[in-house]
């Protein structure tokens, strides 16, 4: 196995405990981890390793150190060409939810 993928396969364990724990602790609301499934994991991993390229990792952190207000912007208004704006068909409480499963997520 090359050095990058073990990595990534190292990183996504890491996430994926990390989001156990913290479902286990209540900082995760089943809510925030369904939706992200739904609407987000399929380009931003189901384990926050993005499978596609030029996709924020939000198992490694990327862009993850922007304010929540820029983060629910992006939700809303989505980014560029590839990630679609999500206002409208997610209420504002479900972007909110998001945002909070991938902060309990990332820590």
């Amino acid at each position: 196995m090359r050095w990058m993928e073990l990595t990534k396969t190292l990183t996504a364990m890491a996430v994926s405990f990390s989001c156990i724990l913290a479902f286990a602790d209540g900082k995760i609301d089943a809510a925030g981890h369904a939706i992200y499934d739904s609407y987000c994991g399929a380009c931003h991993g189901f384990d926050g390793s993005a499978p596609l390229p030029d996709t924020p990792d939000i198992a490694a952190g990327e862009r993850m150190d922007q304010p929540d207000s820029e983060l629910l912007n992006a939700i809303r208004t989505g980014r560029g060409t590839m990630m679609p704006a999500w206002a409208g068909i997610l209420s504002e409480e479900q972007c909110k939810e998001v945002l909070r499963f991938i902060r309990a997520v990332e820590q």
